[in-house]
């Protein structure tokens, strides 16, 4: 949109500049929407037919003037607009065969919800009970550099996960260790009992700090 209109690529000021009869925006507009009708009557003819044609997002939650250029001339598909119900945003647009939506969506809220779940299917797995024999052998197991390793990449990333700690200690020591294992380590060592404040200190000193190697 940005190349075809040389101004912007907000679709919001695409339509204005549109209204105040540029040429060049209308025609941006309407190459926009032109490319969606042909993708609509692309996956209609590779479904074998549509029940239901959905807006959503930022510009099919609220441009009224896309859904119009859209639909306009499908009538023959049983896609059909009413206007009023367009003009006013409805939920249900349509009064043809198939069934045209205006559906808001909430990323932010989806992203939240499917990160609780990962976080929570993580917690799980690391909360999960390991017979007390077998987490006293692998503890049993890391040696004293072991533990200084397990701390040093704690404090390189206080708020990394068991699970990236556990990656990153396998590749410095060369053995892989239960997450658990690692978990319990890390509770021995009472880094899971440092303050927040603590924390952001020690991630922002270590930002602030230059790349360093070891030979």
């Amino acid at each position: 949109m940005l190349g075809l209109t040389e101004t912007t690529n907000d679709l919001r000021e695409i339509e204005m500049e549109a209204e105040k009869n540029s040429a060049q925006h209308a025609l941006a507009l309407d190459i926009f929407c032109h490319r969606i009708k042909k993708y609509i009557g692309a996956y209609i003819a590779i479904l074998g037919g549509l029940d239901i044609l959905v807006f959503t997002a930022g510009i099919g939650e609220h441009s009224l003037q896309v859904r119009k250029k859209v639909l306009s001339g499908m009538e023959y598909l049983g896609i059909e607009m009413d206007e009023k119900k367009n003009e006013r945003n409805e939920f249900e647009i349509g009064k043809g065969k198939v069934r045209v939506l205006v559906v808001p969506t909430n990323e932010e809220l989806a992203i939240a919800r499917d990160t609780r779940n990962i976080l929570k299917s993580l917690q799980e797995q690391v909360e999960k009970e390991i017979p007390e024999e077998s987490m006293a052998t692998q503890l049993s197991q890391l040696s004293g550099d072991d533990k200084a390793e397990l701390i040093a990449l704690w404090l390189r990333n206080p708020y990394a996960t068991v699970f990236e700690i556990a990656e990153q200690l396998e590749k410095r020591i060369g053995k892989k260790l239960d997450v658990r294992v690692i978990s319990k380590g890390m509770e021995l060592l009472g880094l899971n009992k440092v303050s927040e404040k603590k924390k952001t200190e020690l991630a922002r000193n270590n930002k602030s700090q230059p790349e360093r190697s070891y030979k």
